[in-house]
C-alpha cells in the first residue's frame, strides 16, 4: 500500500496507536485521520506543486484505436478521399495500430517536435524538416493488468476482465509528416514521437461505466473536443476482444479508444499547437491532464536537422534515397532512442504493474 508507506513512521505509529485499528481498515482510518487533524496533514503530505509525478506503471505496449465516427471520416478526407473517406472495413472492425511503448512519458515530460518527411501539395519532391503542424488528440486510456496466454481469444466479459484501470492520455500528432507517410500501412512516425499519459491509474473498480463518461479538451481556454465515451462505435471490451485474436496482452499494455472530433487538422481553418499554447485534457472521473507547450515543447530549428538525424540531410535537395539509407538512418534513430530510455529508467524509479511497492 503506497499510502501507508508514504508517511513517516512516527505518523504512522501514532495513527494506529489511537484509533486501535486492524490493517483491513488502515488505509480508510488513515484519510480519515488526514481529514479532520491539520498538524497531521502538515507533517504527512506535501504540496504537488514540489513533487515529480512518475510513470504510474511500465508500459509493454501499446495500441491506439479509431472509434470516432467524425474523427475517422475528417482524417479520411484529408489524407485519402473526400468523397469517401472511410474505407468499409471501418464499419465493422475496430481499426487500429500499434505505437512505441517507448514513447509513452508521463505528462509534462518534454516533447521534441519531431523531423521527417514533409511534402506540400505544390512542391515536386518532399523535403526533410521539423513538424509545423503539430496536433493534439485526447483519448482514453486503457491499462491491461493481466497477461493472456498465446494464441487465446477472449470473449468480451473476459476482456473486460483483463482491464486494471483508466488514465488520461494524449497521443502528440504530426500530420504533414502524417499525411505524407499515411498511406499505404497508416501511422508511422508522425505518431510516434510522443504519447503522454497522467501519472494515476483509476482502478476499474472506481468506474462504474466507462462507456458514459464525458471527454473534453482545452487549448488556451478554448474548448476543442466535447464529446463521450459512449459516442464510439466501437466499446472497450469489444477493441480487446479483437486484440486478442492475434495478440498476446501483456501485464502493463496501453490502449487508447481513439479521439473525438475536434483536433486541430479538422476545424476551419485548421489549428495547429504553438509554443507556448497550454492544453488541458479532462475525462469524467479520471481527472485532468495539463500540458504547459511553453515548457514542455522542444523546438527544432531547420538549421540543426542535420544534428538530429545525419544521414537525412540530402532529403532537403529532394535526391533519391535507397531502401537501405532508409532502413540505416531508422536504425540509428531507435538505436539511439533506446538507449536514452534505458538511461531514464535507471534514474527514476519506476514501479511495473503489480508489483508491490
Amino acid at each position: 500500500m503506497r499510502l501507508v508507506q508514504g508517511f513517516e513512521p512516527e505518523v504512522y505509529a501514532s495513527v494506529v496507536a489511537s484509533e486501535k485499528i486492524n490493517s483491513t481498515f488502515l488505509v480508510p482510518t488513515l484519510i480519515y485521520a488526514l481529514i479532520d487533524n491539520a498538524e497531521l496533514r502538515r507533517r504527512a503530505l506535501l504540496p504537488q506543486a514540489l513533487v515529480q509525478l512518475h510513470m504510474p506503471i511500465e508500459v509493454a505496449g501499446y495500441t491506439d484505436f479509431y472509434s470516432s465516427r467524425e474523427h475517422a471520416a475528417n482524417v479520411g478526407a484529408m489524407f485519402r478521399d473526400k468523397d469517401n473517406p472511410l474505407l468499409p472495413n471501418w464499419l465493422y472492425m475496430p481499426v487500429g495500430y500499434n505505437g512505441r511503448a517507448s514513447t509513452v512519458v508521463v505528462g509534462g515530460t518534454p516533447i521534441r517536435r519531431p523531423c521527417g518527411q514533409l511534402k506540400s501539395p505544390d512542391a515536386q519532391a518532399p523535403r526533410f524538416g521539423p513538424c509545423r503542424r503539430l496536433d493534439f488528440e485526447l483519448e482514453m486510456g486503457v491499462v491491461i493488468g493481466q497477461a493472456s496466454a498465446m494464441g487465446e481469444m477472449l470473449s468480451q466479459p473476459q476482456a473486460e476482465e483483463m482491464i486494471f484501470g483508466f488514465t488520461l492520455l494524449n497521443d502528440w500528432s504530426a500530420r504533414d509528416i502524417q499525411q505524407w507517410e499515411y498511406v499505404p500501412l497508416g501511422p508511422f512516425q508522425g505518431k510516434a514521437f510522443g504519447t503522454s499519459i497522467g501519472p494515476w491509474v483509476v482502478t476499474a473498480d472506481e468506474i462504474p461505466d466507462p462507456e458514459a463518461l464525458g471527454v473534453r479538451c482545452f487549448v488556451n481556454g478554448e474548448k476543442r473536443q466535447d464529446s463521450n465515451t459512449r459516442d464510439f462505435i466501437h466499446g472497450i471490451a469489444a477493441q480487446i476482444e479483437y486484440l486478442s485474436t492475434a495478440f498476446t496482452l501483456e501485464t502493463g499494455d496501453i490502449i487508447s479508444t481513439g479521439t473525438p472530433e475536434g483536433v486541430g487538422v479538422a476545424m476551419q481553418p485548421p489549428k495547429f499547437l504553438q509554443s507556448g499554447d497550454v492544453v488541458r485534457c479532462e475525462i469524467d472521473l479520471i481527472g485532468g491532464l495539463l500540458t504547459d507547450l511553453q515548457k514542455a515543447l522542444v523546438e527544432v530549428a531547420e538549421k540543426n536537422v542535420d544534428v538530429i538525424l545525419p544521414g537525412f540531410t540530402h532529403l532537403q535537395v529532394a535526391q533519391p534515397v535507397s531502401f537501405a539509407h532508409h532502413l540505416l538512418a531508422y536504425v540509428e534513430m531507435f538505436a539511439r532512442d533506446a538507449e536514452r530510455m534505458r538511461d531514464a529508467r535507471r534514474r527514476v524509479n519506476v514501479l511495473p504493474l503489480g508489483r508491490a511497492a
